[in-house]
């Protein structure tokens, strides 16, 4: 949470986000499926994009940074591309993965605070625990995969207000306004606005294939920025 509107930190997020997008649209058919593997495969990735995207804050020449990053990714996707045996693409990127977090990790030495963690995702489960079962009319598995980006997106919130406590500023426009006029809780009915209906309407009237992705993706996304603020306020 920085002010301005574009700024290095949001563009690398947003290409990493698309550049995942395509990753798994080109690759789907023959090497993944979003299965308990891949979800633990790409994890590295979604703690690697938030803890990097958090560094940039604080960086004196986020441009270089922006740039090696967003260079080391692309290469890493065209590797993923060009391999065509599940077994492999899975050990590849799960190798990759863990092997560029424990390096920017043991670089950035982030001081973890636990109960910090604990809040934040306490404060993201009040909401999210009594909206699992709002949408009755959807089998468990769907309904499973309504409530990731909905939870997800909660996180973000709740470790928005708290940064917003520790004096952080928010930088997304649409965020203020409802900050402003609701107070930091705000965040929350932006969130529960815009996120719920999304997530509802695209299990409900969107092809499995194709919904399971975009929600998938849409929980990833909330994920990261959930994890960002975390190390953000650290």
């Amino acid at each position: 949470m920085i002010s301005g509107l574009i700024t290095p930190d949001l563009i690398l997020l947003s290409y990493i986000v698309l550049l995942i997008t395509y990753l798994i649209s080109r690759r789907k058919a023959n090497l993944h499926s979003i299965d308990t593997k891949f979800i633990l495969v790409i994890l590295p990735y979604i703690i690697l994009t938030a803890l990097t995207s958090s560094s940039f804050v604080t960086s004196h020449n986020p441009l270089k940074h922006l740039i090696l990053t967003s260079t080391a990714v692309t290469i890493l996707a065209g590797l993923m591309i060009n391999i065509e045996n599940r077994k492999k693409a899975y050990i590849l990127e799960a190798f990759t993965g863990i092997t560029a977090l424990s390096i920017i990790w043991i670089s950035l030495k982030p001081a973890l605070d636990f109960l910090l963690l604990s809040q934040i995702i306490i404060l993201a489960l009040i909401p999210s625990i009594p909206i699992f079962f709002l949408p009755r009319t959807l089998k468990k598995k769907a309904r499973l995969f309504f409530i990731f980006p909905v939870s997800t997106h909660f996180l973000d919130a709740s470790s928005t207000v708290i940064a917003l406590e520790k004096g952080l500023q928010e930088s997304r426009a649409l965020a203020r306004i409802f900050i402003e006029y609701l107070g930091s809780y705000g965040v929350f009915a932006m969130k529960a606005l815009f996120i719920i209906p999304i997530s509802y309407y695209l299990v409900k009237e969107i092809d499995e294939g194709i919904s399971k992705e975009a929600l998938y993706m849409i929980g990833v996304y909330g994920l990261v920025l959930g994890l960002r603020n975390y190390f953000l306020i650290l």
